[in-house]
């Protein structure tokens, strides 16, 4: 009985020291003490980033009710950033950095795009990707084994946020 205990403080106690984040509701999940990359380096402002709007995956996820759920990010003019997700019985959803599911920051050069975010899984990690800066559009190129698979993202001026 003792033994059972024991084992189980050990691995609460690993649990909770290894756990990065805190769940501050049901979706949304922040770092317990915030360590971006991002931050150590000087933030400029780009005009090629609408910051008034959300970018909108182009193709979705299909969930088990079979709604489509499409990922979307949106910036801030202070380098923040945010990732939320839009679905089909969902149209008039108001978004915000504080209802977000996943913060972090941005930075641009020229038409590069690095952004840094803080995920759950795993006891919380931070997730770097970049994209190329199109026309409304950010291109995430990611290199597989088997070939290369692009993120496409398309300004939406019809989804503002807050």
């Amino acid at each position: 009985m003792k033994t059972r205990l024991y084992i189980l403080l050990i691995v609460s106690l690993l649990f909770v020291a290894c756990n990065k984040g805190i769940w501050l509701n049901n979706t949304v999940y922040r770092p317990k003490s915030p360590q971006y990359k991002l931050l150590q380096t000087a933030f400029e402002w780009n005009p090629q980033i609408d910051t008034q709007f959300i970018y909108v995956a182009k193709h979705p996820f299909v969930s088990y009710n079979k709604d489509s759920i499409y990922g979307c990010l949106y910036f801030y003019a202070d380098g923040s950033m945010a990732i939320d997700q839009i679905n089909t019985q969902h149209k008039n959803k108001q978004f915000s950095y504080q209802q977000a599911p996943a913060v972090g920051y941005y930075r641009t050069k020229d038409k590069l795009l690095t952004i840094e975010v803080f995920m759950p899984g795993q006891g919380g990690y931070y997730l770097q990707r970049t994209a190329s800066i199109e026309k409304d559009q950010l291109l995430f190129r990611e290199g597989y084994f088997s070939g290369k698979n692009t993120d496409t993202l398309q300004l939406n001026r019809a989804k503002i946020h807050q």
